[in-house]
């Protein structure tokens, strides 16, 4: 039996960065392949809250991918502390679960949030720390803090205290970003919409109503795939896409000459239609965002 430790959640989080690196989110049939010195130890279990046998406390919590018109079972949630609220499993705070979710807060360990990116696919987030238990309203309080805060193994864990809530917010903002980043790319093949360019590294997920702005949702459909090129050139209204997909570009930069990434980056794709676009209904652009967003670029125009 696998001993459970610090010394074994590091070593599964170092594997889920190699694999994350190497593979972008990662299937569930990936998560259930990992080792540790010579024995498999999954990662993911039917249960939103995972322990592996003989572990005192949780080893990953998981959200599940929920569409826009779905009612996700369990309303995990931001908090405006800086820290996210994880729900107990049902109802009762005695399930065996929900009691292995609580001992992360005496053992201090590290565990890993799998956040759902699309349909048995997720997102690992870690290291991730139960700091407060609330069971009046049935969840826990977790603080998600980058890679580079893991301590080297033998120190202690870091302590929480409630004056580093606000200095936290902006990781979890930031880990969040990356969570729709992920799910706006899944859901068009990892492609640029416009050009079909597949190279992750080159790719954005632009939103359609900027995140500052009301219906600025990070949910997929208000997510475009675009490379660096079209999204800065989205950004900036030199390009507009209609409700209907048809692609514009602005007549001054029609009129310009000005080389081959112009003429074949811009003035080319002018009248064209998205390349490409989610197969799931549910995970298309928002047609009202479309416009509400193409009106600002007629009026730049």
């Amino acid at each position: 039996m696998v001993e459970d430790g610090f010394e074994l959640r590091l070593a599964v989080m170092e594997w889920l960065a190699a694999q994350v690196a190497a593979h972008g989110p990662l299937e569930r049939a990936r998560l259930e392949t990992f080792a540790y010195r010579g024995e498999r130890l999954r990662l993911i279990d039917q249960h939103g809250i995972w322990a592996p046998r003989g572990f005192h406390c949780a080893l990953t919590i998981r959200t599940r991918f929920t569409a826009p018109n779905e009612v996700a079972p369990y309303f995990d949630r931001e908090g405006e502390d800086g820290l996210d609220y994880y729900k107990y499993e049902r109802t009762d705070p005695n399930l065996a679960t929900n009691r292995k979710l609580r001992a992360c807060i005496e053992t201090g360990l590290p565990l890993v949030w799998l956040r759902g990116v699309a349909k048995g696919v997720y997102l690992p987030d870690f290291p991730v720390y139960v700091v407060e238990d609330h069971p009046g309203s049935l969840e826990v309080a977790v603080e998600v803090r980058s890679w580079q805060s893991l301590p080297i193994l033998g120190e202690a864990p870091p302590e929480f205290s409630s004056e580093r809530r606000w200095g936290v917010a902006l990781t979890r903002t930031r880990l969040h970003q990356r969570v729709f980043h992920e799910r706006v790319l899944h859901a068009y093949q990892g492609s640029c919409s416009i050009c079909r360019l597949r190279h992750r590294e080159l790719l954005d997920a632009a939103h359609i109503i900027p995140d500052a702005e009301s219906g600025g949702d990070a949910i997929v459909p208000n997510g475009l795939t675009l490379c660096k090129l079209h999204h800065a050139a989205y950004d900036s209204n030199l390009l507009g896409i209609a409700p209907d997909y048809r692609i514009r570009v602005r007549e001054e930069i029609l009129r310009e000459e000005d080389g081959p990434m112009l003429l074949h980056g811009l003035k080319e794709v002018h009248g064209s239609k998205l390349a490409v676009v989610p197969r799931e209904r549910r995970a298309k652009p928002d047609p009202d965002r479309l416009a509400q967003r193409f009106q600002r670029f007629l009026a730049g125009a």
